[in-house]
């Protein structure tokens, strides 16, 4: 049930970065926090080619899964 809520918030988390570089672009201060975020997907993508939506929010629901996955290892192994 944990992998369920933390794949549900980190694929919560990539949508909103995708949408919010959709919407905004990387050029105002919503769009330059999102590119902050969304950086694993933005290496992924390259810098200099057009933004593959599907790759970038993918490469972030696995960085962010990952993340929250270590954070919640971590405080399991420290609240025992």
């Amino acid at each position: 049930m944990k992998h369920i809520v933390l794949g549900s918030l980190a694929a919560l988390i990539a949508a909103a970065i995708t949408v919010s570089l959709r919407f905004y672009g990387a050029h105002d201060l919503q769009g330059l926090f999102a590119a902050v975020a969304g950086f694993p997907g933005l290496l992924a993508n390259g810098h200099y080619v057009q933004l593959n939506e599907v790759l970038f929010t993918v490469v972030n629901w696995l960085f962010y899964f990952l993340l929250l996955e270590g954070l919640a290892a971590l405080r399991h192994k420290f609240s025992n």
